[in-house]
């Protein structure tokens, strides 16, 4: 049985808007401080410079390469015809899994 809580995004938003309204100076200033040194760190995920060796090219052949592949995957799980009920095929992309399922109907 799934309940309706007794809350939601809306209540939660106006609850903090007030509480932040009435948080004193001292306490907003040390907030925004520290949100400006989070803000100057580096953003995880991102490059700053790249090795000579990689260029346009490299980039653009990798990427066609690895598109290839998951058209070839998918292409696969969708061609497969499938003795069992459920099947389920994982692929890699970088350090992403991702899981190609494929369901047979009688």
């Amino acid at each position: 049985i799934v309940t309706k809580p007794s809350t939601n995004n809306i209540d939660i938003i106006r609850l903090v808007s007030w509480r932040w309204r009435r948080t004193s100076d001292d306490i907003k200033q040390a907030w925004k401080s520290k949100a400006c040194e989070v803000n100057e760190l580096p953003i995880l995920g991102t490059f700053t410079l790249t090795p000579s060796l990689i260029t346009k090219d490299t980039v653009l052949d990798m990427l066609t390469q690895e598109h290839y592949r998951f058209i070839s995957s998918i292409n696969n799980v969708l061609k497969s015809n499938q003795s069992v009920t459920d099947s389920v095929q994982e692929k890699k992309f970088g350090k992403e899994i991702v899981v190609l399922g494929s369901q047979v109907y009688y």
